[in-house]
């Protein structure tokens, strides 16, 4: 498969998995960080935030008190690298149908950390599944490092054990095992911890510049050893209630639930090519990420044909193409790889060209069929454009299927 095919196939993936692999601190690697946190926990939003009038007034950043201990100083603590070790960031949680995010407010953030004067500042956000269930608390704390927060985590019983590869070491700090990770990241580094006290998950993300590496591990060392002055408190994680839950939808439909939806239903497909099967209907919605939609995949060997449809949005008018535009659409023009062959200004709307429905024309739709011969792989037609039908934009994406079938479907849409 070519390096195209790989950015269509990536177009097949539906938006609400995409909109979840895109939320802030999902990461695939990561440290155990010291457990120590139950108290830590207080802290989390142990940072000093004074709220007046809605907004959040920041304090001077001043070291927490610390008591250190004796069996283990801080020159000793492991930073482990990344190398051939797998290190395994389990708290990235699975797909959660209806999640979204909510602001915590000041009186909020007192419930959960009493303490709120210790040399740190803080803002929160509490994330709920679609049932109302918070999942985790997020807070960012202020470092000494402009435009460097320290990212806290702080769940309880959603994620597994935390584990790591054989080259992965520990540290410990007050009786509590932790674990701590550096991965460059090009210009910068990424600092990551985690500690699981109790039965309480805590988690910290930090990034700075790389020439920042050694000032960025002692201010986020900083901010766990403040998390960990607390250790008699504990985060009253029940305080955390969404005022509204938002709307959403997340299933898998029949194929008359499909076409009798009163959203979409008149431009879903009600049939398939020849020898093509019926994967799946799936109907999606979610009010707090803006997703709106209704998926269909139909599947012959190799073959595969996918058909979206939802609202049409502002942000998609620069694809709109008219039939006279042929260098925005017409894959003749353009051989294989296209990252090589389209220009960079056209590439986007090459790779997704709108049609407006009253202007498609049956050489319009066959100006976007070609063929790959690829071993092992079918070598029929592929073809990838989207529809606007008023403020209804349907996706078609296929392989295998003739462009003439395509067109004739999409001439019926809409139709009683």
């Amino acid at each position: 498969m070519r390096g195209s095919e790989l950015l269509d196939k990536l177009e097949l993936v539906d938006p609400a998995y995409v909109a979840e692999a895109d939320r802030p601190m999902k990461t695939k690697r990561h440290w155990k960080v010291w457990g120590s946190l139950a108290a830590c926990l207080c802290v989390v939003v142990g940072a000093a935030a004074i709220w007046s009038g809605g907004h959040t007034q920041s304090v001077p950043i001043t070291p927490a008190p610390i008591v250190q201990s004796p069996e283990m100083g801080w020159d000793r603590i492991v930073w482990n690298k990344e190398e051939n070790g797998m290190v395994v960031d389990q708290a990235c949680r699975p797909f959660e149908p209806g999640f979204f995010m909510q602001e915590l407010k000041a009186e909020e953030l007192e419930k959960l950390v009493p303490v709120l004067a210790r040399g740190l500042t803080d803002t929160g956000k509490g994330a709920f599944d679609g049932e109302g269930k918070l999942l985790y608390v997020e807070l960012s704390v202020k470092t000494a490092l402009p435009d460097a927060p320290v990212t806290v985590r702080i769940s309880q019983n959603f994620v597994g054990p935390c584990y790591a590869g054989e080259n992965y070491e520990r540290s410990r700090y007050e009786g509590v095992e932790y674990g701590l990770f550096c991965q460059d990241l090009e210009d910068r580094v990424r600092l990551e911890g985690e500690a699981m006290p109790g039965d309480l998950v805590t988690k910290f993300y930090m990034e700075v510049p790389t020439e920042q590496q050694e000032a960025g591990k002692t201010e986020f060392l900083r901010v766990l050893r403040a998390f960990a002055a607390y250790q008699e408190q504990k985060p009253d994680l029940t305080q955390i209630v969404p005022e509204r839950i938002p709307a959403w939808i997340d299933r898998e439909l029949t194929m008359q639930e499909a076409l009798a939806d009163p959203t979409f239903g008149r431009w879903a497909l009600p049939a398939s090519p020849q020898g093509f099967k019926l994967e799946r209907n799936w109907r999606s919605m979610s009010e707090y990420e803006g997703v709106d939609l209704l998926s269909q995949c139909w599947t012959r060997g190799y073959d595969q044909l996918d058909w979206r449809v939802e609202h049409f949005t502002p942000d998609q008018q620069a694809r709109l193409v008219r039939p006279e535009e042929r260098e925005k659409y017409d894959m003749a023009r353009y051989p294989i790889p296209l990252c090589d062959s389209v220009p960079e200004e056209l590439r986007e709307v090459v790779d997704h060209p709108i049609f407006e429905a009253h202007e498609l024309t049956r050489e319009m739709v066959w100006a976007r069929a070609y063929r790959v011969k690829d071993t092992g792989d079918t070598d029929g037609w592929r073809i990838g454009f989207s529809v606007r039908y008023g403020d209804i934009l349907v996706t078609v994406r296929a392989k295998g299927v003739d462009p003439d079938w395509i067109y004739d479907r999409l001439c019926q849409l809409g139709t009683d």
